[in-house]
């Protein structure tokens, strides 16, 4: 599977920095009020219920996914207090670059909206991971390769994009263009669920002759275009 441009949403932490003096109740309903208010979803979708991705219906690979267009919080900021100030923290997920710069003026503002202007110390960033961004016209060749080889359905078209998870590759992305895939690994006849980070996390290693295969013929057909 692979789209051209973002696979995975971008993650950010951020920070509230205020002065002490809020009481816990008061720092949990402020958290929660800003979550409320910045969150936005596609469709009424879960995009956190990463279980929905292989949905046909609501997957990535409907057009209509509930994996894209979305904003939302790892729900209940993380509150704590350190040299007389209270800080609150949380990760958030957008899937649109160009909405990054609008968060902390929102934030800012809702919390001057609530009554806190003089509480407010700072709002930032405190880390984002760098993400995946595919090459438009090296997705489309590659693409075209793939399904010449091996069919239609060897790639899957992906319209979303995925949250939680990224990749370094992304790294190799900022020195050269490239084209990063999804490769799935489950096999649902056999019971093999290949759901990163989970308990029961198994692959059906059937997956890695297919990648081995795939990749290796995408590169020699690029080679010898060249």
């Amino acid at each position: 599977m692979v789209k051209a441009n973002e696979m995975f949403a971008y993650q950010k932490k951020i920070r509230i920095q205020l002065k002490n003096g809020l009481s816990e109740d008061e720092l949990n309903g402020l958290g929660k009020k800003i979550s409320n208010s910045l969150f936005r979803t596609s469709n009424g979708g879960k995009p956190w219920e990463l279980q929905s991705i292989v949905d046909p219906k609501t997957g990535l690979t409907n057009p209509d996914t509930i994996f894209k267009d979305y904003l939302f919080t790892d729900g209940k900021f993380n509150s704590y207090s350190k040299n007389n100030e209270s800080f609150l923290e949380t990760y958030l997920y957008e899937t649109n670059s160009f909405n990054l710069d609008k968060i902390i003026p929102t934030v800012q503002k809702i919390i001057q909206d609530s009554g806190y202007k003089d509480h407010l110390l700072s709002v930032s960033f405190v880390q984002g991971n760098p993400t995946v961004v595919n090459d438009e016209k090296l997705t489309r060749s590659s693409t075209e390769i793939l399904r010449n080889l091996y069919g239609k359905n060897a790639v899957a078209p992906d319209y979303g994009q995925v949250p939680f998870f990224n990749d370094d590759f992304s790294y190799f992305q900022e020195k050269i263009p490239g084209v990063y895939f999804f490769l799935g690994g489950s096999n649902f006849e056999k019971g093999v669920i290949a759901m990163n980070h989970s308990p029961n996390f198994q692959v059906d290693e059937e997956s890695i002759r297919t990648g081995v295969k795939s990749f290796a013929s995408l590169i020699v057909e690029r080679l010898n275009r060249n």
